[in-house]
């Protein structure tokens, strides 16, 4: 038992209970719970492990446990500001609201123990439907992959629709071909005569996204026979400020470079405005090409070549995966639903394309 906890009371618990439990103020637990105000991580694993241990069921959710349902879905992304990140939830909120249901957004600020923190809440309030934009690795982490696979409390399936990108073959997801976008792309700059393309990766190490759009990007260079230059390849961290600081260690390198390929079109905005401030002319001496077309690709000069992905259906297509999944149960085969993507020329690689702003849905 650890230090300052009172032994598991045997008659039902209250909140006031787990407060006990885990040595902390009624207030702190109903933060935690409700997520209404920050509490430092030692205190959140605490409430929850007392949570988890004394099998404390929230008042306000007991309203669902006659029908089994809550009527509430939940979202988990990465980061709420990105800009990726609207028309998803838009179309989510669009579908979600179709079928009478409610729905609630987390953030894990790319920080996978508090996506695992923000699961086992979930789990505990017994919400109807988890969707989910990982952080974790599925190479480091195969058991909570399979945990999300068959999540439930009390014998009441949770199902979990994965979207972006799926860490495994055998979970319900929306995706793209994140691999073969970026080939296309990084093909696209090699058929425009581009042959020293520099890479700016979306990160790899907590991503299956940035992992693949990094191997599509090799996989064109290999088959147009030319030969990939690590020194020509650099991680950021889906911000406008990496790209720009890795495209400025890219020119610091000495390599000649006359195209760039981006796992995302903000770091792809970053490094055009280094390349600018180097006294490069973007695409006379260098062509750059982005990921995901978000509308700030439009607004800059020149406008953003990119990779269109379409978050809006993939938003609705989730929501639908989760609930076809509600229905059917466990017995029914994983489904991955796969969306089109499609290559946007602009001015970044082409002077003579449309340079038009995008002055709609933002």
């Amino acid at each position: 038992m650890t230090k300052g906890r009172k032994n598991a009371p045997e008659h039902t618990v209250s909140i006031k209970d787990v407060a006990a439990y885990a040595g902390v103020s009624i207030s702190t637990v109903s933060n935690v719970l409700n997520g209404t105000k920050t509490v430092s991580e030692a205190l959140r694993r605490r409430v929850l492990a007392a949570v988890d241990e004394l099998h404390y069921q929230a008042n306000t959710l007991a309203r669902g446990l006659k029908s089994g349902k809550t009527n509430t879905l939940c979202v988990i992304v990465p980061s709420i500001v990105s800009v990726f990140f609207p028309k998803v939830l838009r179309g989510m909120q669009t579908a979600a609201a179709g079928h009478g249901y409610s729905l609630t957004i987390y953030e894990t600020g790319e920080n996978f123990e508090k996506e695992q923190d923000i699961v086992r809440m979930l789990r505990l309030q017994r919400v109807d439907g988890v969707l989910l934009s990982t952080c974790c690795d599925p190479q480091d982490n195969a058991a909570y992959v399979e945990e999300l696979k068959h999540l439930s409390i009390d014998g009441k399936r949770i199902p979990v629709v994965f979207f972006e990108e799926a860490p495994h073959d055998g979970v319900d997801a929306v995706v793209v071909d994140n691999k073969g976008a970026s080939k296309a792309a990084a093909a696209y700059l090699l058929e425009i005569g581009r042959r020293n393309i520099a890479y700016i990766a979306a990160p790899m190490h907590r991503f299956m996204m940035g992992k693949k759009r990094y191997e599509g990007y090799l996989a064109a260079l290999r088959e147009a026979g030319v030969a990939a230059d690590e020194r020509l390849v650099r991680e950021g961290d889906y911000t406008p400020i990496s790209g720009y600081s890795e495209m400025r260690t890219l020119l610091s390198g000495g390599c000649r470079i006359d195209g760039v390929l981006c796992g995302n079109d903000q770091m792809a905005i970053g490094a055009i405005r280094a390349l600018h401030e180097a006294g490069m002319r973007v695409p006379e001496d260098v062509a750059v090409v982005g990921f995901d077309n978000n509308f700030p690709g439009t607004l800059i000069s020149p406008s953003l070549s990119t990779v269109s992905v379409p978050k809006q259906r993939m938003g609705q297509e989730a929501v639908e995966l989760l609930l076809w999944r509600a229905e059917q149960g466990e017995n029914a085969p994983a489904r991955m639903i796969e969306l089109e993507t499609n290559l946007i020329v602009r001015q970044s690689t082409d002077l003579r394309s449309s340079s038009a702003w995008d002055l709609y849905d933002w």
